[in-house]
């Protein structure tokens, strides 16, 4: 478990039916220009069965260990919430990019089209491989 003093909230990117989700940084980063971002994920549990289904995610999710996965750290909990640790993604995920480009009215080159479905294809082989 990792201790919760370490992280610092820099701001909310949004909240859903079973939590948060916010960019923190580690207090602990030796470069104060630039300290390490997180993604902390805040989920609120109602009873000890679903403490323990979230553990056992994060323990899976730990495991997955591949530059096309997103990291998982670790998790802390406080109050009634297990808060998840996960590699911040700075151009966001694939539903930021897709929504943008439609904004945008763009359309992706053919190339970054195989680009992306051959990272999500090495992804999910990765994940299927670790079952």
């Amino acid at each position: 478990m990792l201790d919760a003093s370490r992280f610092i909230e820099e701001r909310s990117l949004g909240h859903g039916a079973f939590g948060n989700v916010s960019i923190f940084h580690d207090a602990r980063s030796k470069d104060t220009q630039s300290p390490k971002q997180f993604i902390i994920k805040s989920i609120i549990f109602h009873d000890e069965s679903d403490l323990e289904a979230s553990k056992k995610e994060v323990s899976v999710m730990e495991n997955l260990k591949s530059q096309f996965v997103v990291k998982c750290y670790g998790y802390f909990i406080k109050e009634k919430t297990i808060n998840i640790v996960m590699e911040y993604c700075k151009k966001g995920d694939l539903q930021k990019f897709i929504d943008n480009l439609q904004k945008e009215h763009k359309i992706i080159s053919e190339q970054e089209f195989f680009d992306l479905a051959s990272q999500l294809a090495s992804g999910l082989s990765f994940i299927h491989s670790k079952q």
